[in-house]
């Protein structure tokens, strides 16, 4: 699945949780990240979707603060 990067798109752009922990305790980034060969266009889209994550959070517990 790695490999395909549309897919992946898809599916987080949908909401999949990229936060989710395996039984070892890691994220899909993390994962990716160990992963041998990296696929940097993987970690991209992860990483950017970590950020988006934790951007949302930030603007819903200040919202009261931007208004």
């Amino acid at each position: 699945m790695a490999n395909n990067l549309e897919l992946i798109r898809v599916l987080v752009s949908a909401g999949s949780n990229t936060a989710h922990k395996n039984i070892e305790g890691l994220i899909p980034l993390q994962i990716a990240k160990k992963a041998t060969p990296r696929n940097p266009p993987l970690i991209a889209i992860l990483e950017e979707q970590g950020v988006n994550i934790e951007l949302k959070h930030l603007i819903e517990t200040k919202k009261s603060h931007l208004t």
